[in-house]
């Protein structure tokens, strides 16, 4: 059995959880590897372009952009977000439908972001949207509908509904400085709807 083989079966024995997340991961390092490693930039292979009607030269952008992530402190922090909303998913729903709860969730983020660049083009002029934003919050605010009263320790310092952990994570993800990044926090928004 050759590395590619084993590579495979080990990834074929993984949970939907740890399937997502390695995907993420491994796109991020190819990524960020091959820009600065052999100066090969792939964002605009994966990336979304916003602003114009060049996502429909390459279509396959609504689904890798949510997989794929600029920064280290962007991906630690949605792998987490998502490891621990999905723990909470497995106890109401099981691993089944969590692939569907993401990709949908993110696709409603590029929607609503690659509508709004349609209505108003000049606003997002050479913009791309990358990351699992937009679909981790998806995945979060499922959880805060169907089990808005579930007890979140945060730290161990203090217990709060998961509603309002929910909210707490949409106000500081997407609304806070509305100026920076400002075509991400509009996916957000796509996500949660």
């Amino acid at each position: 059995m050759n590395f590619f083989q084993k590579l495979t079966d080990t990834f074929s024995r993984q949970g939907n959880l740890a399937k997502l997340i390695i995907i993420n991961v491994a796109l991020f390092l190819t990524v960020n590897l091959s820009l600065h490693l052999a100066h090969i930039n792939l964002l605009p292979y994966l990336a979304l372009q916003v602003g114009g009607a060049e996502f429909i030269y390459k279509f396959w952008t609504l689904f890798t952009y949510m997989f794929v992530h600029q920064g280290l402190f962007e991906l630690f922090f949605n792998m987490l977000l998502l490891y621990f909303s999905a723990q909470l998913y497995f106890l109401m729903f099981g691993e089944k439908k969590l692939v569907y709860i993401y990709v949908m969730s993110g696709l409603c983020g590029a929607a609503l972001i690659l509508v709004l660049g349609l209505l108003i083009p000049g606003s997002f002029f050479d913009t791309t949207l990358t990351g699992a934003s937009s679909a981790v919050l998806g995945v979060i605010m499922v959880m805060a509908v169907y089990s808005p009263n579930f007890k979140v320790q945060l730290r161990g310092i203090f217990e709060m509904a998961y509603k309002y952990f929910a909210l707490l994570v949409f106000i500081l993800s997407t609304l806070i400085d509305f100026s920076f990044n400002t075509g991400g926090k509009i996916a957000h928004i796509g996500g949660v709807a």
